[in-house]
């Protein structure tokens, strides 16, 4: 036989069973013996070395049970009692008591089972929803990119002193007020009325003239330039 802590009292039962985790409690009469069946032991530290064995007697355990007999086998879960076998005539109570803890053990082995599949199929939602995500998050992009507007083309520059009417070493104000007047004849109130291809004309004309003078800015800059 195991030895195993008896419990006389129904306080001292309750504190033991009141632990979290499964106990497994046999009715023994009172004060007479502290063991445990090894053949009933060994089926449930086969499922699980974690669960609790204790016994206690009749007087201790009718707070959870009436006509508590020796033998009879209660089964608490995290302090609840979840089940007890029940004695019948002829019927040897401790092979009832062995099949009630491996009926008890199979179905908790089931529900671990249960959780453990759902739990890789709660993983599994999880990933894909992740990949579809992901997968919008690259649609998303490649039509933002799309949408974009292609970089304009710089505007070629033969002379820009020549074309902004300059000599070469003008200053930054000549630059810039040459830049304006010529503008001001290309601005878009001044081809408001006209055709669309004089004003795609003028359009051309006015990044000329303003590409002109951003080359002219470098040299100023740099010190090349003569800015008064």
């Amino acid at each position: 036989m195991l030895s195993v802590p008896f419990f006389g009292t129904a306080t001292e039962l309750s504190r033991f069973t009141s632990r979290a985790g499964t106990s497994v409690v046999l009715a023994s009469a009172s004060g007479t013996e502290s063991a445990f069946p090894p053949e009933l032991a060994d089926r449930i530290f086969a499922w699980s070395p974690d669960v609790k064995l204790a016994s206690a007697s009749p007087e201790a355990l009718r707070g959870v049970g009436d006509a508590v007999h020796a033998g009879d086998v209660f089964i608490f879960a995290d302090g609840k009692l979840c089940w007890r076998s029940e004695p019948a005539l002829n019927l040897d109570t401790q092979a009832l008591a062995t099949q009630a803890v491996s009926l008890f053990i199979s179905a908790l082995s089931q529900q671990g089972y249960v959780r453990l599949k759902q739990r890789e199929r709660n993983d599994a939602i999880l990933t894909r929803v992740k990949l579809i995500a992901m997968e919008r998050l690259l649609k998303n992009r490649a039509k933002r990119a799309s949408r974009a507007k292609p970089a304009p083309e710089p505007v070629a520059v033969d002379d820009p002193y020549l074309l902004l009417g300059l000599t070469p070493g003008a200053s930054f104000e000549e630059a810039r007020a040459a830049r304006n007047v010529l503008l001001q004849q290309y601005h878009p109130d001044k081809v408001a009325g006209l055709g669309p291809k004089l004003r795609e004309v003028a359009e051309a004309e006015t990044k000329r003239i303003n590409a002109a003078f951003a080359s002219l800015l470098a040299p100023v800059r740099a010190g090349r330039g003569r800015r008064e």
